[in-house]
């Protein structure tokens, strides 16, 4: 049998662009997928490799193929990956859903069902595919499967990974003496090609290694720097401005710290043993795909285990940036407008159609993206003159400060009651 996986490979990345980043999480998922397939009896020369940026029309195999599919559906994504070609069956596992996107294709939704049950990486995904009738469990991500580390480093670093600024006050100083800082966002390197892919591998793994043989502890904001040293036996604080949907699954393991919460945070946690739920998860993936029976049992296993859980309020900077809006506007009948058609907006929509029900979206407003949005139409910033707002949410960090220049122009000394930035940093 010849199998596919997917690859988190730069070679999409065929235009200069400057201030290019990889996200070394990414490369990370890639290499939690090699240590479980080197488990499983499939040959190397078994393995074709597809780029998670090609388009189900740029799949050009022509042999049968089991895609091993952790995919992710986001809204530019979703249309053109999805079918796959006649060629290829799916296994999907650890999918992630952005959001509520499938009403609009629901040839996704028929072709995504014929291959169920759908292990889902997070709560939100699996409730998604459950709404349409598709039969989905909770299973959590890949790089809960790599191996244990043997002990404890003597002199131990403490590794502060892509934690906010604010965080620095908080932190004790006998961590601050054995800090090393290091960011998941590694700047590439032109021409993108496959000696710079093969670079950008070797960074991922230097990390790795560095994390197991010298970390005490490490703090951070990135979810895959947070599961993988979880798996490693390592002690994890995981510290965020917002903590949004893809976090429905980890508070079964760790504390989940919003940054306003910072004075809580306990600074010497211990280890969290996960190996049986590590053992769970590769049985599932080894008979899955060597087409066992009685995989289904680990898949139901795993969703009961993260299904008993003392669920953390996701979002919760957002609901209460939305709540305390309202508040102000002493109305729950308001006409209001999302300022960003990205995933911020689709949280806050969801938010305020849940919490606020009398409120009515009227307009959306992005420089980039076009047509319509939850039944209403995206314009741009110059286009709002005339617009019937009574508030607007801003939800782009890049396009922040043009939102904020436009309301200001819209409404003079009275904009600030006008608007509510909600931003976060979105790293995983």
């Amino acid at each position: 049998m010849i199998y596919g996986r997917y690859s988190s490979s730069m070679l999409k990345h065929d235009k200069y662009l400057e201030n290019a980043f990889c996200n070394v999480g990414d490369t990370i998922q890639d290499l939690a997928m090699d240590y479980i397939f080197s488990g499983i009896p499939i040959k190397d020369k078994d393995v074709r490799f597809i780029s998670r940026d090609d388009k189900a029309s740029e799949i050009l195999f022509n042999e049968e193929i089991t895609m091993v599919a952790n995919a992710v559906f986001f809204q530019k994504n979703t249309e053109t990956h999805i079918p796959f070609p006649p060629n290829i069956s799916p296994v999907f596992f650890s999918v992630l859903v952005s959001h509520d996107l499938f009403s609009q294709y629901p040839q996704v939704i028929e072709y995504i069902k014929c291959y169920e049950p759908i292990g889902c990486r997070d709560e939100q995904s699996k409730q998604i595919f459950k709404k349409y009738g598709i039969d989905a469990y909770l299973m959590g991500c890949c790089t809960v499967c790599f191996p244990k580390r043997n002990g404890q480093p003597c002199n131990g670093k403490v590794f502060f990974v892509d934690t906010p600024e604010e965080l620095d006050s908080y932190i004790p100083k006998k961590l601050r003496d054995k800090a090393v800082y290091l960011s998941h966002a590694v700047p590439l390197k032109y021409p993108v090609d496959i000696d710079e892919d093969k670079r950008q591998k070797a960074i991922a793994q230097d990390y790795l290694d560095r994390y197991k043989n010298e970390a005490e502890l490490v703090v951070t904001s990135r979810l895959h720097a947070a599961i993988p040293c979880l798996a490693m036996g390592i002690p994890v604080i995981l510290v965020r401005d917002n903590f949004d949907s893809r976090f429905g699954w980890v508070d079964k393991f760790l504390p989940l710290y919003y940054l306003d919460e910072a004075d809580r945070i306990d600074w010497n946690p211990s280890a969290v043993d996960i190996e049986e739920v590590k053992h769970k998860y590769i049985s599932y993936m080894r008979k899955l795909l060597l087409g066992l029976p009685n995989r289904e049992k680990h898949l139901v296993e795993l969703d009961d285990f993260y299904t008993d859980r003392n669920r953390v309020l996701l979002n919760k900077m957002i609901h209460e940036k939305v709540d305390a809006a309202f508040l102000q506007l002493e109305s729950e009948d308001i006409a209001y407008g999302i300022w960003g058609a990205g995933v911020h907006c689709k949280i806050v929509h969801s938010i305020i159609k849940q919490m606020h029900p009398n409120a009515k979206l009227v307009v959306i407003v992005d420089k980039y993206i076009k047509g319509n949005l939850f039944g209403v139409p995206i314009i741009t910033g110059d286009m709002l003159n005339g617009q019937q707002v009574d508030h607007m949410f801003i939800t782009t960090l890049p396009g922040k400060e043009e939102a904020i220049s436009k309301m200001q122009e819209l409404y003079g000394i009275n904009a600030a009651s006008k608007y509510t930035i909600i931003t976060s940093r979105m790293l995983c």
